[in-house]
């Protein structure tokens, strides 16, 4: 296969060296920015009685993330939400405060409801006929509540929201793009919006509709929102993709722009779409209008729209928003607490923001932790002991020797904390090394070093100039190295394979000095890798790539083959495309993934698992066919997000597999039969991704469960599970991007290997200012002291916490400055307030005792 790739792509790159030579080395070729952590919060929905229970969900990176304590920690919900396809929306029940419902919309497998504020789900598909759903609206109605459904590409569908019963609404050539619930003094309706402009207005039972307008020249519809002050009693305020802010009256007939002065901005947002409405909310003073439009945000009116202002202090754009690959809204989502709680949100790509002082200033929160985990692997076993390694999506690396007792945070070295996958040496007990993953980076470590060693993956080379001519959007420069996978016989071969998520496999057998680049596989996204137990002899490696399932090479990757015989989803799989909300493209197209486990005993059993979106597969013949396995008392499509195989499997043919939205199933047949396990996992909302059994399983029944928010273990293999819980560190920044540290005063930073993550902030300057919010119980600050260190004031939740001295005789990086361990156990800052002298911020550890 790969000679007959190579054949047809060499000349193609010869021809584009040529046009290298021509163009890209006079600087022609267009530069585009570099991926950067955004949490694209793709929609907001505020319980109705926020100001009691302080309750909110998002939708990030395809996560169902609910808060209860206004955004300072967050719960995912997975139990139910079996979807493999991206989550569209969410809408929560006007009656929320006593019924507890809400429901959630999916690109691809209809609408789910919870009934117990989003513990677990159940699909609400009745009678639907179209299952790829952008939109949710829950309305009053006279015999009880209702629910409409837009397509995310056509219709709109009304059902009870009690019992599913599903019927046409409007016509299917119809593109809602907007929805929204008015009541007046005459009575009360629901108004849609189209993709064309076009407004229309339901009947008494939501079955009838008649259009009252068409905005000429509006483009798409996108929000609306019910005016209610004096004067504009049967006003609608209307938000469109062309021309702006619109207030309506008259059922249309009087149209007023109210965005024709708006004013400028000093937005660091490249794209100018501020146009653009996004979202409209009110405040309890209805007269006080708030708006979010594509690029600039919010937008305030207190005179009914007469006048406005900006207020978007602490608010961020992010320069890959305008970048083609997305093309996407800086802003999106508004969300107004009222009465007694007064918090404004705003949802956008870069994050999500609260204000407490109507908006004249903002500050982020994190929605995705820097300890969501990104990797984990095992060491082989010794005298009956094993270590494990854990990386992370912004925290560093971490690891145990001792079950989860303690841990060692292993940051020293390290350029940026954004790891991937992590593997141990087959001789670790021998030389201790360790492999990890970073932008551009292969990471490795040794008993001899405790820091990371960085060999450079960069490739800014004539091959990916290239790819930037012909294909253009995406920045094919930044390599990221997302799977390593080392010969069982590293110690001897040094050979090193890494999946990338743009660059295909790369192989080297001198242990990271040089690779064989030569292969992108059928697509550039690697989703995972594994190597035969006896790779030395046999040669072989199975790959899975996104939309293109799996790849395998018996000839030590001098070849590769597909092997998807019998993988017949990936051509019918639908991807999932919504005008009304905006997905990233990776998560629409993550239906195709696929994760895979050989067995131990791969040279006499030729056995291999694949689970997928269309659920578990086995081969018995090396991959040259696949059979599908039933899971349980499951029917229909399964989607597997996680596979462990036993070390032992020759003998107890032991697998586990995580199904999305139902848990975890295990096997001691082989994939024969499966029953439930770890219940206490699917009913605590904890979807398992990434498993790894003990070493000494056979002995010490033990099994590693890893979702992307927390780590687990079980010691009865995978009955029942208990949490581990390894510190979070914080540093001072996150290589080169912002946070998780808030820095006000003259701060700079200070470089070198001795540093956790090598830097360290500090500063000399008398009333500068380090915050950090941290959830947790016990925190501690790591800085330098030394002959010039000064004293600082340490502020807790707004208390001060007690004054420390830097002062030392002897200078020492990375030192102990202050520790409490007596904190409750929620959200809380800490704020690093200096007094005089030269202070210093290396990094924070968060602990928590009080897990749930």
């Amino acid at each position: 296969m790969l000679a007959g790739v190579e054949r047809y792509l060499r000349p193609r790159r010869l021809v584009a060296s040529l046009l290298l030579l021509m163009i890209g080395l006079f600087g022609l070729i267009p530069q585009s920015s570099a991926h950067s952590p955004h949490h694209v919060i793709d929609d907001l929905e505020l319980s109705p009685d926020y100001e009691n229970d302080s309750t909110l969900f998002i939708l990030v990176h395809n996560y169902l993330l609910r808060s209860t304590d206004r955004a300072g920690s967050w719960k995912q919900l997975v139990n139910g939400l079996d979807s493999p396809y991206v989550l569209t929306d969410i809408e929560v029940s006007n009656g929320f405060s006593s019924d507890d419902t809400l429901f959630a919309a999916s690109g691809g497998s209809g609408i789910y409801k919870s009934v117990d504020r989003g513990q677990s789900w159940q699909r609400f598909n009745g009678g639907l006929r179209q299952l790829d759903i952008g939109m949710l609206l829950v309305v009053a109605g006279e015999d009880g509540p209702q629910i409409l459904a837009a397509g995310s590409s056509r219709g709109l569908f009304v059902s009870s929201a009690l019992e599913a019963d599903w019927q046409r609404s409007i016509s299917d050539d119809v593109q809602i793009t907007a929805l929204e619930y008015i009541e007046n003094a005459t009575g009360s309706y629901v108004i849609a919006g189209d993709s064309t402009g076009g407004i229309w207005k339901s009947g008494n039972d939501l079955s009838h509709w008649h259009r009252v307008v068409r905005l000429e020249d509006a483009g798409t519809v996108t929000a609306f929102a019910k005016e209610q002050s004096k004067g504009f009693s049967d006003a609608i305020l209307v938000g469109t993709a062309s021309s702006g802010l619109l207030r309506l009256s008259d059922d249309g007939r009087v149209i007023e722009n109210l965005s024709a002065n708006w004013p400028e901005t000093a937005s660091n947002c490249s794209d100018k779409r501020n146009r653009q409405v996004r979202d409209i909310e009110l405040t309890d003073n209805s007269s006080h209008i708030v708006v979010t439009a594509w690029s600039n945000a919010v937008y305030v009116s207190e005179d009914s729209g007469n006048s406005w202002v900006i207020r978007d202090q602490g608010l961020r754009c992010n320069s890959q928003a305008d970048a083609g690959a997305f093309l996407t809204p800086h802003f999106r989502d508004l969300a107004l607490g009222g009465g007694g709680r007064p918090d404004w949100f705003v949802a956008g790509f870069d994050g999500l923001y609260r204000s407490e002082d109507n908006g004249e200033s903002w500050v982020q929160f994190e929605t995705m932790p820097v300890s969501l985990i990104r990797g984990m692997g095992g060491s082989r076993a010794t005298d009956d002991h094993h270590a494990l390694i854990i990386t992370t999506y912004g925290g560093g690396a971490y690891l145990t020797s001792d079950q989860g007792e303690s841990w060692a945070i292993k940051n020293h070295g390290l350029v940026s904390t954004r790891l991937a996958d992590a593997e141990f040496s087959p001789d670790y007990w021998q030389d201790g090394r360790l492999f990890t993953l970073s932008r551009e980076q292969l990471l490795s470590s040794d008993k001899s070093e405790d820091a990371w060693s960085a060999d450079s993956l960069f490739d800014r080379g004539w091959r990916t100039r290239i790819e930037n001519i012909l294909f253009g959007t995406v920045d094919h420069r930044v390599v990221w190295p997302m799977h390593v996978e080392l010969s069982p016989a590293f110690a001897t071969d040094r050979t090193i394979l890494l999946g990338f998520r743009r660059r295909g496999i790369w192989i080297s057998n001198d242990g990271g000095v040089s690779w064989d680049r030569d292969w992108d596989g059928p697509t550039d996204y690697v989703t995972d890798m594994k190597v035969s137990p006896d790779y030395q002899k046999d040669g072989t490696v199975f790959a899975a790539f996104r939309g293109a399932g799996i790849y395998v090479t018996r000839d030590h990757a001098q070849s590769w083959q597909p092997a998807n015989n019998g993988f017949e989803y990936l051509e019918n799989y639908r991807k999932t495309k919504s005008p009304i909300h905006f997905i990233d493209p990776p998560l629409s197209r993550a239906i195709t993934d696929a994760v895979l486990a050989v067995s131990p005993q791969y040279a006499k059993d030729r056995t291999v698992f694949a689970g997928s979106a269309a659920g578990v597969f086995r081969s018995s013949d090396g991959g040259n066919s696949w059979q599908e396995l039933l899971i349980g008392s499951l029917s229909g499509d399964v989607s597997v997000v996680g596979l462990g195989i036993s070390p032992e499997y020759g003998t107890d043919r032991s697998i586990i597999v995580s199904i999305k939205g139902r848990g975890l199933y295990s096997s001691t047949d082989g994939g024969q039969s499966f029953v439930s396990a770890g219940d206490n996992l699917r009913q605590g909302n904890v979807e398992v991704k990434y498993i790894g059994y003990s070493p000494s399983y056979a002995t010490d029944n033990i099994i590693y469960g890893a979702s992307d928010w927390m780590l687990w273990m079980s010691k009865d293999r995978g009955e029942t599970w208990s949490i581990i819980e390894p510190p979070i560190r914080y540093e001072d920044w996150r290589g080169a991007y912002a946070g998780p540290v808030w820095f006000t005063g003259d701060w700079r930073k200070e470089s070198d290997p001795k540093y956790s993550a090598s830097t360290q902030t500090v500063t000399s300057q008398s009333g500068a200012r380090a915050t950090l919010n941290f959830f947790g119980d016990t925190i501690s600050w790591f800085g330098e002291r030394g002959p010039s260190g000064g004293r600082a004031r340490i502020v807790i939740d707004g208390i001060e916490a007690g004054t420390v001295d830097l002062y030392s005789e002897r200078q020492s990086a990375g030192a102990s400055i202050f520790s409490v361990t007596d904190l409750e156990d929620k959200p809380h800052d800490i704020a690093i307030e200096v007094l005089n002298g030269r202070v210093t911020i290396d990094s924070f550890d968060v602990s928590r005792h009080g897990n749930d």
